[in-house]
């Protein structure tokens, strides 16, 4: 663990910051005084902590020292952080199967489930945040208090923040991983002000719309129009969604200069309009277009998908900006790029294939180009930049014969260039890659798009820059 002088430091430091982004995440978990009295427990411990405890409070230490690093550039909060770090993950690989039923197992597994998701490890994200929801049903946390009068107002907007927190990763993760979210919203009984509530939640109650009405069996067997209506209505949603947080990046572009001010807020809002932007076009996606398009995706959808690439790149410019963060850019892909089904490049990807149109293969090429790791040794065979240069350059490869090769000749080269030293290297992944491209030459259905497109999604959570 940290010194103690350190920690003390770092967590007066941290409760003077509450409005920095990742700080109100975390407190969103749990209050700030209530992680710092769990530190309290596990550095004056005297019949020894228990492992709830231990993940909680390095959970906690991991990201304060983690901002504290990005604001200051220390080498001591670098050491901490890493050491911090460490020891969430060997703890929570400790956790048992079955955890006591209480507030604080609920939020050490909501700390654990952050933790996968900034590791591009959805899979076992969705294991400890499916654990959390359980024991908040168990303990009635998507309730109302049947004798309020009575209970402790600290305490009950706690559980309500954790359970919020809560719902809002198990149905992004449900959406990300093509299952079906074991929260129902027709059995939660708390108020839901969409005027009030945290612009996360909801996001995720559209998240969760579009799953269970567009995306899952039962909303992929729809018949188109009725499957277009639904998702016009979500997408009615998701608009106003994204219109308060472009409110949010032109008032954050006002603002003066701070020194006090967080130095992630643009990042993090522009990461934010990169996922709602792509969640959007996953939602157009869904609605048939009014005019017979060779891609399958209306013209909404792609000047969507258009938009998305160019806010990331934005993103991408102020993340180049960023020297202090160490993981700044890891971070944001598993965010923004991992998180969210990322549907922007694949839209973009059959239309391009489908309309020969090298003005959208730049914007590919750009797009692939701004994730390139600085570390040659990331730059492994299924890094995301590996996958989405392998299909540009299948895209490039099919419009440059498109245009000079007899239709009856393309289907042998491109046989050939799926069979280069590049391609084998991808072993199981090239299954996606030769999927999409199929969907760019044939008129493919919306499931079946749908499907390729996770199987590459799921390739890259499986094998991201951290493993």
């Amino acid at each position: 663990m940290p010194s103690l002088a350190d920690t003390l430091t770092v967590i007066r430091w941290a409760k003077a910051r509450e409005h920095y982004f990742r700080i109100a995440r975390i407190a969103q978990v749990l209050p700030l005084d209530t992680f710092a009295d769990v530190c309290r427990r596990v550095y004056f411990s005297v019949d020894g902590y228990s492992e709830i405890d231990f993940v909680l409070a390095n959970g906690y230490l991991a990201y304060i020292f983690g901002e504290h690093l990005a604001a200051t550039a220390t080498e001591t909060s670098r050491r901490h952080w890493t050491t911090c770090r460490n020891n969430l993950h060997s703890a929570a690989a400790r956790l048992p199967l079955l955890l006591p039923t209480s507030l604080e197992s609920i939020a050490a597994l909501t700390v654990c489930a952050f933790d996968a998701l900034e590791n591009a490890k959805a899979t076992a994200a969705w294991t400890f945040i499916t654990a959390a929801a359980n024991l908040c049903f168990a303990m009635g946390f998507h309730r109302r208090e049947r004798h309020p009068g009575k209970a402790d107002p600290g305490l009950r907007e706690t559980r309500e923040r954790l359970f919020w927190m809560v719902y809002s990763l198990e149905k992004g993760l449900s959406l990300q991983l093509d299952r079906p979210s074991i929260i129902r919203d027709v059995d939660i009984a708390l108020d839901f002000d969409p005027e009030s509530q945290p612009r996360q939640v909801r996001l995720a109650r559209v998240q969760g719309l579009v799953y269970d009405q567009l995306y899952s069996a039962s909303g992929l067997a729809k018949p188109d129009d009725v499957r277009g209506r639904d998702a016009e209505t979500i997408a009615h949603q998701m608009r106003r969604i994204i219109q308060q947080s472009n409110a949010e990046m032109e008032d954050a572009n006002r603002q003066p200069f701070d020194a006090d001010a967080d130095p992630l807020r643009m990042i993090c809002i522009q990461g934010a309009m990169v996922c709602q932007s792509s969640l959007l076009a996953l939602i157009l996606r869904a609605i048939p277009p009014v005019t017979p398009s060779p891609s399958g995706a209306s013209e909404e959808c792609v000047a969507v998908a258009r938009l998305t690439l160019d806010i990331h790149q934005q993103c991408a410019a102020s993340i180049r900006s960023c020297k202090t963060d160490p993981e700044i850019t890891k971070k944001y892909i598993n965010w923004s790029i991992i998180n969210v089904p990322f549907v922007s490049f694949s839209i973009l990807f059959v239309h391009a294939i489908k309309t020969m149109s090298t003005e959208d293969l730049a914007a590919l090429d750009r797009f692939t180009e701004s994730i390139r790791p600085d570390d040659a040794s990331a730059a492994c065979s299924t890094h995301p930049h590996r996958l989405y240069q392998l299909l540009c350059k299948t895209a490039r490869c099919h419009i440059q014969q498109q245009a000079h090769t007899p239709a009856a000749s393309i289907a042998g080269s491109l046989s050939e260039f799926f069979s280069t030293s590049d391609f084998h290297q991808l072993g199981s992944s090239l299954t996606s890659v030769q999927g999409l491209y199929q969907d760019g030459q044939e008129s493919m259905g919306l499931g079946s798009w749908h499907g390729d497109n996770q199987q590459l999604m799921t390739i890259l959570d499986q094998n991201m820059i951290s493993q």
